[in-house]
């Protein structure tokens, strides 16, 4: 069912405080150092932002930080490069129904969509 934490998460995501809604987890690349999973989350946010499915995605690692800092002066975000070695698919795909609800309010609303999380 997902933790508290992430259901609350989702709902100031989505601005509601009263809904239900399904999350869809999608497993994408490892980073290969510890420190890089703030790279991995602009990089990832970057392709979701440009329509791209996050699963078929493998970034060249050696290059990420180079490429958002030069991103970063020029005030443009762009994909970041992608590995010389073939993409992979992932293998797994998995789904969780969080249900978010208001203490506040009596009127219940359902609201559908799916949401892409980077489970890193």
């Amino acid at each position: 069912m997902g933790s508290l934490s992430l259901r609350k998460q989702v709902a100031v995501i989505l601005q509601t405080t009263e809904c239900s809604f399904e999350l869809h987890f999608v497993e994408t690349q490892r980073q290969l150092e510890g420190a890089d999973y703030g790279l991995f989350s602009i990089a990832l946010a970057t392709t979701l932002c440009q329509g791209i499915d996050l699963h078929m995605c493998f970034f060249d690692q050696t290059q990420m930080r180079i490429h958002l800092h030069s991103r970063l002066e020029q005030l443009n975000m762009t994909l970041f490069p992608p590995s010389k070695k073939p993409r992979r698919e992932c293998m797994k795909r998995w789904q969780r129904k969080v249900v978010v609800t208001s203490r506040y309010s009596g009127v219940s609303r359902l609201l559908i969509t799916s949401v892409l999380i980077h489970m890193g």
